[in-house]
């Protein structure tokens, strides 16, 4: 049903309760410290989703404090990489209607944005991107819609992409260095991709390296084409320019 996450939550719960619909069946589980009460399968006429419920056990947790807003902001992100989800979170409705987006209004300051952030899609990735005013870079990444905490190719090759294009439209003009661009960036990346491999059990970065090029690529190409069709280019450069000053300052 859910990996790893069902056999920790029931074996640290006095209760705990999970209910997964999909294509018209649903699977019920019921445990108690860790104990099957029920598990059953059968015909659903609710449209597909997750309903859980736990109650943390006060025999181990004594004490115990849920530090719900951290929950939230998870659970935002979780929906922020994936549009069509909607999650009830203790009554509380939790939806991305912008997907990526919203997530990077949350991670940035609006107001210290420079420009509009830049959305691209390219086939199975997607990525957001901002410039910013003051000295602030923020990557954010999943995959197939799991946060990945410590990046992996996906970000390397959204990040390769972007200081290539930002080499062309420079032109060898100024002596530019990584810094000078990256900042002041903040940026989401997200794939969708099958047989995904990480580089630890733990899932915080992604392996694939045979898809770095093609992403890296892909991704270069979007980002001129808007640069060279828009009118943020300008506004795009003008920070690193200040960036620049200021380094050499």
């Amino acid at each position: 049903m859910h990996g790893l996450g069902v056999k920790v939550v029931s074996a640290l719960s006095e209760h705990f309760y999970c209910k997964t619909i999909r294509n018209g069946q649903y699977r019920k589980l019921v445990t108690q410290r860790g104990r099957v009460l029920e598990d059953t399968t059968d015909i659903a006429r609710e449209p597909d989703g997750c309903e859980i419920f736990f109650q943390p056990d006060p025999v181990i947790f004594e004490n115990l404090q849920i530090k719900m807003l951290a929950i939230e902001k998870m659970l935002k992100k979780y929906c922020s990489a994936n549009q069509a989800l909607q999650v009830n979170f203790n009554g509380k409705e939790l939806k991305c209607i912008h997907g990526l987006i919203d997530l990077l209004v949350d991670m940035v300051d609006f107001g210290t944005m420079v420009g509009e952030p830049l959305y691209l899609q390219c086939g199975d990735l997607e990525c957001v991107i901002s410039q910013n005013e003051v000295a602030s870079s923020q990557w954010f990444s999943f995959v197939n819609g799991h946060p990945t905490g410590n990046g992996g190719v996906h970000v390397d090759a959204v990040k390769s992409a972007l200081w290539q294009a930002a080499n062309k439209i420079m032109k060898g003009e100024h002596h530019m260095k990584p810094e000078d661009l990256f900042a002041t960036v903040s940026g989401i990346v997200s794939v969708n991709i099958d047989n995904p491999e990480f580089e630890a059990q733990t899932k915080n970065r992604l392996g694939n390296v045979k898809l770095f090029r093609n992403w890296q690529m892909q991704v270069h190409d979007e980002i001129l084409n808007y640069w060279y069709n828009s009118d943020e280019c300008e506004l795009f450069f003008q920070q690193v320019d200040r960036n620049i000053e200021k380094r050499e300052k």
